[in-house]
């Protein structure tokens, strides 16, 4: 199966990468992942998570690697794309900003702009917020770091969701739905 994958730790995305072939990808070894272990990261803590995409979405691996690549700027990849190769010499840049996650939003379909935007405001956060969190959805990342929060007021998915289910049995002892 092809797609995207990242090698982190439980707070820092490390390094991402495309795969044709997650099955073949790491048979003959991975340079990051050795520059990753000879710098003393302990190896219990690297995990290689995966994103597969779908046959309609294997021409697009390239974009989707850099355009993670350019949100994330990993420590272990030796390249970083710019705006200007994110973006291709042709397409046309909505509104400045400043961010590498605010920047992406530039090349997201317009309804999927509309939706962060709306979360954003549904929920009290900026947009890049809204990005940094999805993006630590989709990698599994238990921690995030949003410059505007201090860290005592952020709270991981698992806890909201823990939080969640303990706020619904507490509904259902006092018999509401």
């Amino acid at each position: 199966m092809a797609g995207v994958y990242a090698i982190k730790t439980e707070t820092e995305v490390l390094y991402v990468g495309k795969a044709n072939s997650f099955r073949t990808r790491f048979q003959s070894g991975h340079q990051a992942l050795v520059r990753i272990l000879l710098d003393g990261i302990n190896p219990g803590l690297v995990k290689i998570i995966t994103v597969p995409t779908t046959a309609r979405f294997a021409d697009d691996l390239l974009v989707l690697e850099r355009g993670v690549i350019f949100a994330l700027t990993p420590r272990y990849n030796s390249r970083i794309p710019s705006l200007k190769e994110l973006a291709g010499e042709d397409m046309q840049l909505r509104t400045p900003t400043t961010g590498h996650l605010k920047d992406v939003l530039r090349f997201l379909p317009e309804p999927v702009v509309q939706a962060i935007e709306d979360h954003a405001d549904t929920y009290g956060l900026t947009d890049q917020q809204v990005m940094e969190f999805a993006v630590a959805n989709l990698l599994g990342l238990e921690t995030t770091s949003i410059g505007d929060f201090a860290k005592d007021e952020l709270k991981s998915l698992a806890e909201l969701k823990e939080e969640n289910e303990i706020l619904k049995a507490k509904l259902r002892a006092a018999g509401l739905e």
